[in-house]
């Protein structure tokens, strides 16, 4: 109907019935096009760009990323992930990436200009404000844009939590950097699809005291590759999510593309897919997937966490006012979801005041205090535990 079409994909699968389809009907190369390069590592992007070259409106510009592959099991069994994403200078900066590897912005390819893997250049703008709300997103291609070194950046900047979910893990960098992240009182938790790949971290951030699990109770891959930054507490959260897997092929070879997105709404939807998988692969620690405003409690009443921070030695309270307080149990957890205290109301709600609580023992780090009211409803308050 009229729709210009330009496709690239993997050489090895080349011959599969839906690409030679493409292939037979359609503008189409695969990544041994690059005469120089010849199909050394995969074409392993999973990217759409839609209405990006016609630049008669920006409203109709759009990209489709993620770990999706359009296959059978992509589709019917295995768990992966998609963005869609309106704006039309993220579009045009993934149009000058596809056509690097097309050689040419008409469409014809030319395989004398076409660059795939590590004959790529860092040739794309990467910082992004999307939307009316000026969501900040990062975008990076592989291997030209380091993007190993942008994981390790969204790691050391988390405050409170780190939750990943990915197929291929076998990054050293990267595992040690999750550890670190654990030592200091980060919740670091993650769920991987297998522990077989050569150089697999698993076993390492296993013997480090990281919560990783399997993934269980699916029959296909888990074939996620992202990272979710404090969602559950913390003024930036984010998710880093594409086709990247934490692999060397990854960084060094493949073509790959890694979205980062910091906004709140985005973190949290992916928080309650991952904690689906988490759950699923036997996971057992006390996960906040969303905090609630404080009218869940009564009206009229309110809690705030006293001193916080607090230093070590120090004992907090609650402050609590309110004629109602509708608070009937609190509970202390720290980050790897061992509940450390409980104090419970059988009958009736707590009355208001200072409501004292056993944290002068408490050693440096990050914690959550939860306040559950009589209808069971539940207040998330995060404190941290600063030295002395």
């Amino acid at each position: 109907r009229g729709v210009s079409i330009r496709a690239i994909f993997e050489t090895d699968n080349a011959n599969t019935n839906a690409i030679r389809t493409v292939r037979n009907n359609l503008p189409a190369i695969v990544d041994n096009f690059d005469r120089i390069n010849a199909g050394t590592g995969l074409m392993h992007n999973k990217f759409v760009v839609i209405d990006a070259r016609d630049r008669s409106s920006d409203t109709d510009d759009w990209v489709l990323m993620g770990s999706w592959n359009p296959t059978d099991p992509g589709t019917d069994s295995d768990a992966q992930n998609v963005l869609e994403i309106q704006d039309q200078a993220l579009a045009l900066a993934y149009t000058r990436e596809f056509e690097e590897m097309w050689g040419s912005d008409t469409e014809m390819p030319n395989s004398a200009a076409s660059r795939f893997g590590a004959r790529k250049t860092d040739n794309t703008p990467h910082v992004f404000s999307i939307g009316a709300g000026d969501i900040p997103v990062d975008l990076y291609f592989s291997p030209s844009d380091q993007t190993t070194r942008i994981i390790l950046r969204e790691i050391e900047r988390a405050q409170h939590s780190l939750y990943f979910a990915t197929l291929t893990f076998t990054r050293d960098d990267l595992a040690r950097a999750l550890a670190d992240r654990h030592d200091a009182g980060l919740s670091v938790r993650g769920v991987m699809d297998n522990s077989s790949d050569q150089g697999s971290e698993f076993a390492y951030l296993q013997s480090a005291g990281v919560d990783v699990l399997l993934k269980k109770g699916f029959s296909g891959l888990l074939h996620h590759k992202y990272l979710i930054v404090d969602a559950d507490a913390g003024d930036a959260p984010g998710v880093v999510t594409g086709s990247h897997n934490w692999s060397n092929s990854a960084e060094f070879s493949n073509n790959e593309n890694t979205i980062v997105v910091r906004d709140r709404r985005i973190a949290q939807q992916y928080l309650q897919e991952w904690f689906t998988r988490y759950r699923e692969a036997g996971g057992s620690a006390v996960i906040v997937l969303g905090v609630d405003d404080v009218s869940v409690l009564p009206e009229g009443v309110t809690a705030t966490l006293y001193p916080n921070p607090l230093s070590a030695g120090t004992q907090a309270a609650v402050r609590v006012s309110g004629r109602e307080t509708g608070i009937r149990e609190i509970m202390l957890f720290d980050m790897l979801g061992r509940q450390l205290y409980r104090r419970s109301e059988n009958t009736s709600a707590f009355a208001a005041g200072n409501i004292l609580l056993p944290t002068a023992g408490l050693a440096p780090g990050s914690y959550m205090l939860l306040l559950r009211t009589v209808e069971g409803r539940q207040r998330a308050l995060r404190f941290v535990v600063v030295p002395r």
